[in-house]
């Protein structure tokens, strides 16, 4: 008996996958829409349970929401928000809704 889902298979279904999901059916544009990512670096000034205040080099501060779905590590291992110290070097990546999808942080 062979294999149904072999890793080129597999493979090739993630590289059409943007396609499908596209809008290339009816009334579709054609084009895939990739949701804009931002970035923020800077210190770690405000944590709560469900989100994270990075201040910048010059004074911004922005406010970032997690979820489930956050990659949140600190020192480059997975870990969560309540191990994040104020002050700790910090760095997110993120929707333009303010929903991070990755949040960082560096500190002893």
């Amino acid at each position: 008996m062979f294999k149904i889902f072999t890793p080129a298979l597999i493979a090739g279904l993630l590289c059409v996958m943007p396609v499908l999901a596209s809008g290339s059916g009816s009334g579709g544009s054609g084009k895939t829409v990739v949701a804009k990512q931002l970035k923020v670096e800077g210190k770690i000034s405000a944590v709560t349970t469900d989100s994270v205040t990075i201040t910048t080099q010059n004074g911004t501060k922005v406010t970032i929401t997690v979820n489930a779905a956050t990659k949140i590590e600190r020192n480059g291992a997975r870990s969560t928000l309540a191990t994040f110290k104020i002050g700790d070097r910090g760095q997110a990546v993120y929707a333009a809704g303010g929903l991070a999808i990755k949040v960082e942080a560096t500190g002893f």
